[in-house]
């Protein structure tokens, strides 16, 4: 009798053992998908900063050469020279 006993707690300790297994890969697959997935997000966010700054620099420098188109437009010595029979300290406009 003892004998059946032994066989069915090896069977219970197998099926248990098995059971066991396949939670322990349900587990790890689980946490490689959740990494997996906080990597994929990660490198989404940088690609997107990437592109962020990118756009963020091309509109400073696009800025930056419409303020210098307009200074040399000002500063230009051809539009601060006086016409021909006009007097730069009385003419106002």
């Amino acid at each position: 009798m003892s004998r059946w006993l032994s066989l069915e707690k090896a069977a219970r300790h197998a099926e248990r053992a098995a059971k066991d297994a396949a939670q322990r890969r349900k587990e790890k697959r689980r946490t490689w998908l959740m990494v997996g997935g906080v990597a994929l997000a990660s490198i989404g966010l940088m690609v997107a900063d990437y592109f962020w700054l990118r756009h963020q620099a091309k509109e400073k420098h696009e800025r930056l050469h419409q303020h210098q188109q307009r200074s040399k437009l000002t500063n230009d010595p051809a539009s601060q020279a006086p016409l021909i029979g006009q007097n730069p300290v009385t003419n106002r406009e």
